[in-house]
């Protein structure tokens, strides 16, 4: 099994209090990005609705993964026989 990829650098972007404004940032990016590709007929009020459920989804799979790709090897390493 191999460690998935978020939508930003690191899992502590989702995370981290600190990093919030990273967080908002990529909010208002996907919202523009989403808005830009639906057109003159886009709905903003579903499109925000949207962009809030997969930053959600980002943030609950950030919970689950490995803070970084040494776990990964040294959990990799540690289950061979």
């Amino acid at each position: 099994m191999d460690q998935f990829s978020l939508g930003m650098p690191s899992r502590d972007y989702f995370l981290e209090p600190a990093y919030q404004r990273y967080k908002n940032a990529y909010t208002k990016y996907m919202v523009d990005l989403a808005t830009y590709i639906a057109g003159p007929a886009a709905n903003s009020t579903q499109i925000t609705n949207d962009v809030d459920d997969m930053i959600a989804f980002e943030t609950d799979m950030a919970n689950v993964s490995l803070k970084d790709l040494a776990q990964l090897k040294n959990r990799a390493v540690g289950s061979q026989p």
